[in-house]
């Protein structure tokens, strides 16, 4: 049975919630270098228009309220399945109340809209398009049954939330709805979905059991075996090197390649090690494509 809720006050909740459920830091870092790559790589290029720092801000804490609120959505959704099978949890165990999860999702994307009433009519169109397909994803599409039993449709349909941030990332650096035309446009999605993806792959590598020691079917590794989910992180690296490499060479790509590489052979001769801190290093992948992204759009 589920612990009484305590009487701790809405910043202590936050703060207990962010210490054990949301990487406010790690999340900061990545939606900034997110940002900053993909303005520095269209504005590199012969028609993007006037750029500002406004417009990094912009992406960057769209990008991060939009991290939070998924996260807190996922936890409200979540709340029967985590008060069965993860009492350990802290809206489960009763140290941060559903009503401040909820309080603190509204305010979130209330704080999300406003940002975009600053930007453009083209961006805010594109951010339109993004909400919509956001709504769709919290109601699963309205076919929650269907996609319960066919996971890789599911995990696919909930990825291309990022196809839309790409969009709209791009529409608030170009001042236009950003429609791809060249090579480099198309490979913006490859770079800049990829890493998303390698978070979400990577924490659930490792299975996950409940009070009483059962798995709990919450992982990929629970669907598709870890061998199968580890091999799909790395395919998904490796699209995301072919895709860097294509849209600027350079030998700072080589750093991820061995990365990734030493990572595939670890897996070979220590596969426990490597799904126990899959966490770790799938967050480790994602930046360095991202920081390599940085770095050859500067250059």
């Amino acid at each position: 049975t589920r612990r009484p809720m305590k009487k701790f006050s809405y910043s202590k909740q936050l703060v207990i919630y962010a210490k054990e459920r949301f990487p406010v830091i790690l999340t900061l870092l990545y939606s900034l270098l997110y940002a900053s790559s993909i303005r520095s790589f269209l504005k590199s290029s012969e028609t993007a228009p006037v750029f500002t720092t406004i417009t990094t801000y912009a992406i960057a804490f769209t990008l991060f309220c939009f991290f939070l609120r998924l996260r807190l959505v996922d936890d409200i959704k979540d709340f029967a399945y985590d008060a069965m099978h993860h009492t350990d949890r802290p809206v489960a165990r009763g140290d941060v109340s559903a009503d401040f999860i909820l309080r603190l999702a509204l305010a979130i994307a209330l704080i999300e809209i406003g940002i975009q009433l600053l930007l453009p009519l083209p961006a805010i169109v594109a951010y339109a398009l993004l909400a919509f397909y956001s709504l769709l994803m919290h109601h699963e599409f309205f076919m929650k049954g269907f996609l319960a039993t066919r996971v890789s449709l599911a995990v696919t349909l909930h990825q291309m939330i990022f196809f839309f941030h790409v969009l709209y990332a791009a529409s608030v650096v170009t001042g236009r709805f950003f429609v791809p035309r060249a090579l480099n446009d198309w490979l913006l999605f490859p770079i800049l979905m990829t890493p998303p993806l390698l978070f979400e792959l990577g924490r659930k590598l490792a299975h996950r059991s409940d009070t009483e020691g059962n798995i709990t079917d919450d992982t990929y590794a629970a669907h598709w075996g870890q061998s199968k989910t580890f091999a799909l992180i790395i395919g998904a690296s490796s699209i995301q090197i072919l895709a860097l490499y294509l849209a600027s060479p350079s030998p700072l790509i080589a750093v991820y390649i061995l990365f990734t590489s030493f990572i595939a052979l670890l897996y070979v001769s220590r596969p426990a090690y490597v799904i126990q801190t899959a966490k770790i290093w799938s967050v480790c992948l994602a930046l360095i494509g991202l920081i390599t992204f940085q770095i050859n759009a500067l250059l």
